[in-house]
């Protein structure tokens, strides 16, 4: 057992001046046990749902509402499968306690009123979180299935120096055409860039004209000049 002061808390957010803590703290004990170690996390089903719950209200996008994943990184979340209750009865049968972190019943969280939000929910439709998992669980797979192909199809209109062909990317169905522009930006961007996918028209348009032009948006910069685009630092 390692324990960690947590010293003073940061301004702004509680919850993410802690969540950011204990990974912090938690991978440099990893780097100190080997590469092979790893951060087992318990997140559960649960937790699964409020997360995309919360993201559909606060995050646009297809990405946004595939969840949390199992696995990212150092980072393992083995009890995802597995709803909060479930837990809570197996800890009882097996005469193990625990505790109730008491800002999980705090409304000024937004988790927790997410939270209060899909016990309405099922309320509504017994099967409503379930049905929550499951389509997150299609769109992560859908998702993979589709980010090889704009993968490989941005790497067919990127150029030897590096520039992104805007000719052939008009040529594509409009929402494909958006996520290769997308994937192109954030191949160079150490973020995710998802207002470039929202461009595309502004992109095409400027690609069309002989003189250099600049097309600036959330997270990036492009520079578009006779048909080619590329990323500026």
């Amino acid at each position: 057992l390692t324990v960690v002061p947590a010293g003073a808390r940061e301004p702004g957010n509680l919850q993410d001046w802690a969540r950011n803590l204990r990974y912090q703290e938690a991978e440099l004990l990893a780097e100190q046990l080997g590469p092979e170690a790893v951060i087992a996390v318990a997140h559960n089903a649960d937790d699964q749902a409020e997360t995309i719950l919360y993201r559909l209200f606060a995050s646009p996008g297809r990405r946004a509402l595939a969840g949390i994943p199992e696995r990212r990184g150092r980072i393992v979340r083995p009890l995802l499968g597995l709803r909060r209750e479930e837990l809570r009865q197996w800890l009882q049968a097996e005469g193990e306690p625990w505790r109730e972190d008491a800002s999980n019943s705090d409304p000024k969280f937004a988790r927790v009123r997410a939270r209060a939000l899909l016990g309405e929910a099922e309320t509504l439709h017994p099967a409503a979180v379930a049905n929550l998992l499951q389509t997150a669980e299609d769109l992560r797979q859908e998702g993979a299935e589709l980010e090889a192909v704009v993968g490989g199809l941005t790497a067919q209109l990127t150029t030897e120096e590096g520039e992104l062909d805007l000719d052939g990317l008009a040529e594509l169905p409009p929402a494909l055409g958006g996520a290769v522009l997308r994937c192109f930006v954030e191949q160079r961007r150490p973020i995710a860039v998802p207002k470039a996918a929202r461009v595309l028209d502004q992109a095409l348009r400027l690609g069309r004209g002989g003189e250099r032009r600049e097309l600036q948006f959330e997270g990036a910069r492009l520079s578009i000049q006779k048909g080619l685009a590329r990323v500026l630092d």
